[in-house]
């Protein structure tokens, strides 16, 4: 006989122990248990919605030689050893009917809710397992193996399909009692923890138990992809529903003064703050991220996409994202050079493929060490040889149209860090607002802006630009270390944001004077895009002295070339 949602549903959380390797797993877990953030995030609280989509009667059980404080203090909390004792007030709701929702704790679950409820309200099981698959895709497929582990065959699971499968051997995600029939499965009270005396106490009792798997979203919460995925799929969700009074949330018009920002600091995103969180000068933290109380964040560090406990140093200048950190402030600088070892490689056919890191090389290869020795050669002696002309070069800007003499360029630099990139000024001052006029008129495509007889263009600027003498103030910032004299093209935040890998790519050097697409590109109608997302992945992937000097050899001969072409 089938059942209704209209029926009562009770949750109860359980942890389980595990011990060896798999035990700890449970370490990430138990910080899960102990944020009252991601608490919220993975299991809700009272107010909030079960798996089921009912509201929740919900009850946590932790094993007790765990040394951990469940940060959700408006829920009811029982420790165990090797059973549960059930609530009283679950032995009286099973007079009312309904069910017993037992969730297992390392899970973060969210099941199609057409395909449960019509599970729920047609199955005449007393005992309903469930376990989800993902639904990014329409169907998913298992494969079937023989009595000798031949393969038999494939079978294909579509999305919103519900599948009976055999009775697993361990705790499902889901599993749904019916409360009329809970007693039976009790003893003395107390529900045993090992799924395989469950499972047999309920034989015992003639009990009908089903499994099904169904179409849903699971994260695991033991893992560091489980709980980055569990931020990124909620964090939004939680924040257009709920403000919790212990966080802060911060985004494009976040308020510095409610926690200690500098100033030159930058806070973007979806970003849940704790309280007395110190964030240090051009620090970054993108979102989406949840910052614990009490964190300090050093200067220069970038954090993105990461969750930090409670505690938390981040030593200044580090790099850190894609993990969970619950170390102290010595495994820090450790855990950021491990991301040496998880960078993706960049490939230009999978260039739009959000899921990237910024690329990391030893400290001592040629791309940390060698290049910076020869980028500080290079632009001292191209400074020396230059300054004489400096004055001259400044008189005739100032000569031939109003204005300053330099022009800085906001962009960003490695990790995404802002620069001022430095030119002789080629236009007159009102460019940008003109450039807007203009826009029907670019010849390019992609986000940059090119037309030919620009009338921005001033005449002394249109020998500058022509000669490539316009650039040579950008040796100053590789003298200062914003800038290699290699690298791919410097640009500003707005174009970056286009295509995601693309940009960690080429932000995971710093920008060039000259580089692979400017010494490669053909200018061809409609490529020059596709070109520059082509090459600057390429110069990352392949970086090597050889390839920089290669490119240096490139543009030499181009710059004599195209110099004598203006006499």
């Amino acid at each position: 006989m089938g059942h209704t949602l209209r029926e009562r549903i009770s949750e109860l959380i359980i942890f389980h122990k595990t011990d060896g390797e798999a035990g700890k797993r449970n370490d990430l877990l138990k910080s899960v248990i102990s944020s009252k953030t991601l608490s919220v995030l993975a299991y809700g609280g009272p107010t909030h919605r079960s798996p089921s989509g009912r509201a929740r009667d919900m009850t946590m059980a932790i094993p007790e030689d765990w040394a951990v404080e469940p940060a959700l203090t408006d829920v009811d909390v029982l420790r165990y050893d090797s059973s549960v004792e059930i609530p009283e007030r679950f032995m009286v709701a099973s007079r009312a009917g309904g069910y017993l929702l037992i969730s297992n704790g390392a899970f973060h679950v969210s099941p199609d809710q057409d395909s449960l409820k019509t599970l729920l309200t047609t199955s005449s099981a007393d005992v309903i397992a469930i376990n989800t698959y993902g639904q990014s895709q329409s169907y998913h497929e298992n494969m079937s193996m023989a009595a000798d582990n031949r393969i038999a065959g494939f079978r294909r699971f579509y999305f919103g399909s519900i599948t009976p499968l055999p009775l697993s051997a361990d705790w499902p995600q889901l599993m749904f009692v019916r409360l009329s029939i809970l007693e039976k499965l009790l003893i003395r009270g107390q529900l045993t923890v090992c799924f395989k005396e469950f499972v047999e106490r309920g034989h015992l009792h003639s009990l009908n138990f089903q499994c099904f798997s169904i179409s849903g979203d699971m994260m695991d919460l033991r893992s560091e992809g489980g709980l980055l995925r569990l931020v990124t799929g909620r964090l939004s969700s939680y924040n257009s529903r709920s403000r919790n009074n212990s966080m802060h949330h911060y985004g494009h018009r976040a308020k510095r003064d409610e926690s200690a920002i500098s100033a030159s600091a930058k806070v973007f995103g979806e970003v849940l703050m704790g309280k007395n969180v110190t964030i240090a000068d051009k620090a970054i933290v993108a979102g989406p991220a949840i910052i614990g109380d009490n964190v300090a964040i050093g200067a220069g560090a970038v954090v993105r996409s990461t969750i930090i406990g409670p505690g938390v140093s981040i030593a200044r200048g580090s790099v850190i994202q894609n993990h969970v950190l619950t170390a102290t402030e010595s495994n820090i600088r450790e855990v950021a050079d491990d991301t040496a070892n998880n960078h993706i490689k960049f490939d230009s056919d999978d260039s739009c493929n959000d899921h990237s890191n910024f690329r990391q090389w030893p400290k001592f290869s040629y791309v940390r060490f060698g290049k910076r020795i020869f980028d500080i050669a290079a632009s001292t002696i191209v400074l020396t040889l230059f300054a004489p002309f400096f004055p001259l070069i400044a008189i005739a800007v100032k000569l031939n149209s109003p204005g300053p003499v330099f022009y800085k360029d906001r962009r960003q630099g490695m990790h995404g860090k802002d620069i001022n990139c430095l030119k002789f000024r080629s236009m007159v001052v009102s460019a940008d607002k003109i450039q807007e006029k203009l826009r029907g008129t670019n010849q390019v495509d992609g986000p940059q802006f090119k037309m030919e007889h620009d009338p921005r263009i001033t005449a002394v600027g249109r020998f500058l630009r022509e000669t490539y003498i316009d650039e040579i103030p950008q040796f100053i910032n590789v003298l200062l270390g914003q800038m290699s004299t290699v690298g791919p093209r410097p640009s500003p935040e707005k174009e970056n944001r286009l295509c995601p890998a693309w940009r960690d790519a080429r932000l995971s050097v710093r920008p060039g004077i000259t580089g692979l697409w400017q010494v490669r590109r053909t200018r061809l109608p409609g490529r020059d895009f596709q070109e520059w997302i082509l090459y600057d992945t390429k110069y990352v992937r392949d970086l090597s002295w050889q390839l920089d000097m290669r490119i240096c050899w490139d543009t030499a001969k181009k710059l004599v070339s195209t110099f004598f072409n203006q006499f």
